[in-house]
């Protein structure tokens, strides 16, 4: 549909209306039947014109899609936000008002409409949620692994249970109890906040290629600040969940096919259980030294070429805790049943403050990424964690 040229014909029609009606009033006289026709032509196909244009301007916007560069070079000059992007935008402020959070940001965008700008590599992370995990979720390492990602719009409590125990017992004694040591573990929204700096030619270009950049730098800055933690040395707290080597591993020392045994025993002693769905996650230096260091002496290396040690799968993680024990200069290694990790998003949105004022003399806009979180492990004896030099 060509609207310039239909628009020039609603203008000739138009133009053709009033010359009749002109005409008439120069004669002064009443306008015959076939110029009443006429002008009702004119008229008939200005009214489908309208129509035909109203209905495909209704179906672009249908079909229009938002657009996370638009919307930031909207807010970085000043515009006010209008179509497809602002309707996106209320929806994330509505998803986080729904889990309780207040948005402070400009740009408020749903993790659906990051995941439809951007493709990741890696498997597909489990989740019994029906909401569809986050695309932050997707750029973590526990997706390979299996653990457990959720969004959810409200704190909650799971329970830990730990071993049951059972007797014999004659035929008449009372049953001793069985249950397992159950405590609780509570996940409340944490705020992650990390920014990114953009050069102000790079927004400009305004094209799905700098799209998927941008959103894959936001994605990289939360997703690496919260794999850090999880995998790090600092103890949880209010304000963000504990890493796993927040207490120092006793298992540790030279890297050595005994205490990668070890490691195995500890994870198997402590929950009972043979067989785990059981994974490696560790710093890249204890995967190097797994492939270089033999079993016994002249046997084959800890680590195979299938990419795994024990038998369990392996993953490497620069961000896996180093600098471990009280020579710092131990890495971390963890080899666990993943399932039992649990990571909460809270809120369907991540929330972006815009700042094109602390940069603008170098020619960059500072963007401020909030996001709501929390991570908890439901058994701590599922998780054992060790450190090689």
């Amino acid at each position: 549909m060509d609207r310039v040229k239909l628009l020039d014909e609603i203008k000739q029609n138009t133009e053709k209306i009033e010359g009749i009606l002109a005409l008439g009033q120069t004669e002064q006289r009443k306008l015959n039947d076939a110029e009443v026709a006429e002008m009702a032509g004119y008229q008939v196909r200005n009214v489908e014109i309208n129509n035909l244009m109203n209905t495909e301007k209704n179906k672009e916007k249908m079909e229009e899609k938002f657009s996370f560069i638009r919307a930031l070079n909207q807010v970085v000059n000043g515009q006010q936000l209008d179509g497809i992007d602002k309707e996106t935008i209320n929806k994330g402020q509505a998803n986080l008002r729904m889990a309780g959070l207040s948005s402070g940001g400009q740009l408020v965008i749903p993790t659906a409409n990051l995941r439809a700008a951007i493709t990741l590599t890696g498997n597909a992370i489990q989740s019994n949620q029906v909401a569809t995990p986050s695309v932050i979720a997707d750029a973590l390492v526990f997706s390979k692994v299996g653990a457990s990602y959720g969004v959810y719009n409200s704190e909650f409590t799971l329970p830990s249970i730990g071993q049951g125990s059972a007797t014999w017992e004659d035929e008449t004694t009372d049953a001793s109890d069985g249950a397992g040591t159950i405590s609780t573990v509570k996940l409340s929204p944490k705020r992650l906040t990390t920014y990114v700096d953009i050069s102000k030619k790079f927004i400009a270009m305004d094209n799905v290629a700098a799209e998927q950049l941008i959103i894959n730098d936001i994605v990289n800055a939360v997703s690496r600040k919260l794999e850090a933690t999880i995998l790090g040395k600092a103890a949880g707290s209010t304000t963000q969940p504990a890493g796993l080597f927040n207490v120092a591993p006793t298992i540790k020392g030279a890297t050595s096919y005994t205490n990668v045994v070890a490691v195995e025993e500890a994870i198997q002693v402590a929950n009972g259980v043979d067989g785990s769905p059981l994974a490696w996650v560790v710093n890249p230096k204890v995967k190097t030294k797994f492939r270089t260091t033999a079993k016994v002496t002249n046997g084959s290396v800890i680590m195979e070429n299938d990419n795994t040690a024990l038998s369990y799968p392996l993953y490497a993680s620069n961000l896996v805790a180093s600098g471990l024990q009280t020579g710092l200069d131990e890495y971390g290694a963890v080899l666990a049943d993943w399932s039992k990790l649990v990571i909460a998003q809270f809120g369907d949105a991540i929330d972006l403050t815009i700042d094109p004022y602390t940069l603008a003399g170098k020619g960059e806009v500072r963007v401020t990424v909030n996001f709501y979180v929390d991570a908890a492990f439901r058994n701590p004896a599922y998780f054992a964690t060790a450190s090689f030099k």
